[in-house]
């Protein structure tokens, strides 16, 4: 990656009331030193009184959130998705963000295309799968799709560890009840 050194700027470092004096040293991607003397890099760059600031985290960011349309966005192509995310995270890193956290979005092969950099975007952090009670938006194309009898029968299996845990017997609390009945 190299070195880079960031001359006549004003820091913001987060943490002071103020703001500090530059320049920022940056070695391999990390900031190394604020303040002092200027040092030799392979880059230098003149914020001509600018402000420099810490990268921006986005800890809820969809980047396959293409449409509102919940339907319409899970009905494209991965590749599409795909494609459709590389600019709005390439805008994203142009507005400030450093670091994007992907909650149920995303898949395996837009995280490597971004860790072998094959389009410009903040470090992506992507958590996999949504998980989520049943009904919520991540089990509404999944409720759709099954029958109603499967998805409660999905669910009464879903439970089986709660409605054993203590007691003896079989079936649930609403099935013993239903039973008595």
């Amino acid at each position: 990656m190299g070195t880079l050194s960031i001359i006549n700027a004003a820091v913001f470092d987060g943490v002071s009331d103020g703001l500090a004096d530059g320049p920022v040293h940056v070695a391999d991607g990390r900031i190394v030193s604020v303040g002092g003397p200027p040092q030799p890099a392979d880059r230098v760059i003149d914020a001509r009184g600018g402000t420099v600031l810490p990268g921006l985290i986005d800890a809820h960011c969809h980047a396959y959130g293409i449409s509102l349309d919940m339907m319409a966005t899970e009905s494209q192509p991965l590749s599409y998705a795909a494609l459709a995310a590389a600019p709005r995270l390439g805008r994203a890193l142009g507005r400030g963000f450093t670091t994007v956290r992907d909650p149920a979005g995303g898949d395996a092969g837009l995280a490597r295309a971004i860790a072998e950099n094959l389009i410009p975007s903040p470090r992506y952090l992507w958590t996999g799968a949504a998980l989520s009670q049943t009904g919520a938006t991540a089990t509404r194309a999944v409720a759709t799709a099954r029958p109603a009898r499967a998805m409660r029968t999905a669910v009464r299996l879903s439970t089986e560890p709660t409605r054993c845990a203590g007691r003896s017997g079989s079936g649930s609390a609403a099935a013993r009840t239903r039973s008595r009945s």
